[in-house]
Order: C-alpha cells, then structure tokens, then sequence
C-alpha cells in the first residue's frame, strides 16, 4: 500500500496532467455544441457560432492535438493525452446535444470516432520523432493544407471567424516553430557534445 501512494506521490504531475486534458475535453464538447446550436440559429456572426464554425473545420483539431502532442513527456505519452482529449470530447458533444435540444451530425460524430486511433497514432509519431526537421516540414504542410481546405468550404466567411483563424494559425505556427527533439536525439545530441568536450581536453 506504501508503494502505491509512493507511485502516485511520484507521478501527481502526471495524473493531473490527463485529468485537466480530459476535462478540457468535456468543455470543448459542450462548447463546440453550443456553436453549432447558435450557428443554426442564424447568428452567424456571434462568437459562439464564429467558433462552432472554426471546430468544424479540421485546422482547429490538428492545431489542438499537434500542441498538446508536442508538449508531452514522450510518444506514448502524447497519444494518451490526444485520446484523452477526444473522447471526453465526443462524448460531452452527444451530451450536450441532449441536453440543450441541438442536431447531432450521425455522420461528423462516426467520423470522429474512426479518427481516434489514426489521431493517437499521429500524435506518438510526431513526439517520437527523430527527425525534427521532416516533422516540421509534414506538419506544416498538413496545417497549410487542412487550412486552405477550411477556408474553402466556409460559404459565408465573418469577419470574427478570420480573427479566430488568425490567431489559431498563429500558435499553430508558433508549436511548429518550438517542436522539441525526441528523448532520444537529445541523448544522442548530449552524448555527440560530451565526445567533443572530452576531444577539447585531450
């Protein structure tokens, strides 16, 4: 018993870490909901539909799951958060449709629920990747690319809908930029300036 309360002393960091991504989840369920609603209504110019309109879109969730992704400790533990994002995410968006009377899309919602493994699967590759360059590069393409596509099929665009793109293209830019290294070529990169440092002595 000792041990387990040692474990979860050790690890409080970790497990608050999973438990704010999960609740987070929750909210931009409820959230996403309450946008669609209000863009059904007709206010397309309000802030709730402004932002039902940009979650619908796929440049929000890979901005999203590629920060959170990339803030994580390692690659299992970058698809564990995105999975804990997402699906207390689909669920509280079932929810909340119940609740406040809204249309659930049958289709967007089995979508999304195929989309969580390739999402968590994505999310490990990008943190586990050696190759920071080439990760940048994918990533950048893939965002460029799913932007472009939003923006496309959005019919009528407001003015506070491209405030939002902007500033989402902004820290998708911004986690781009700052991608770490993997554990892995750290070390590497750590044991090449060692070799070196040990060569200056000699």
């Amino acid at each position: 018993m000792k041990r387990y309360i040692t474990f979860i002393r050790n690890h409080m960091k970790l497990f608050m870490g999973f438990a704010l991504t999960g609740f987070a989840g929750v909210l931009l369920g409820f959230l996403v909901q309450a946008g669609d609603i209000a863009a059904d209504c007709g206010n397309s110019s309000g802030l709730l539909a402004s932002f039902g309109t940009v979650t619908f879109g796929f440049f929000f969730w890979i901005t999203v799951c590629s920060a959170l992704a990339l803030r994580s400790r390692c690659g299992l533990h970058a698809s564990l958060l995105v999975l804990t994002l997402l699906s207390p995410m689909l669920v509280s968006y079932r929810i909340a449709a119940w609740c406040m009377g809204g249309y659930v899309n049958t289709s967007l919602l089995a979508f999304g629920l195929l989309m969580l493994l390739p999402s968590a699967i994505a999310a490990w590759i990008l943190r586990a990747s050696n190759d920071r360059r080439l990760m940048q590069v994918f990533l950048g393409q893939a965002g460029v690319l799913a932007l472009l596509f939003d923006l496309s099929n959005r019919g009528c665009v407001t003015r506070l809908y491209l405030l939002m793109m902007l500033a989402l293209l902004g820290v998708f830019l911004r986690t781009v930029s700052r991608m770490p290294a993997s554990r892995e070529a750290r070390r590497r990169t750590q044991s090449a300036l060692c070799m070196y440092r040990m060569g200056q002595q000699l």
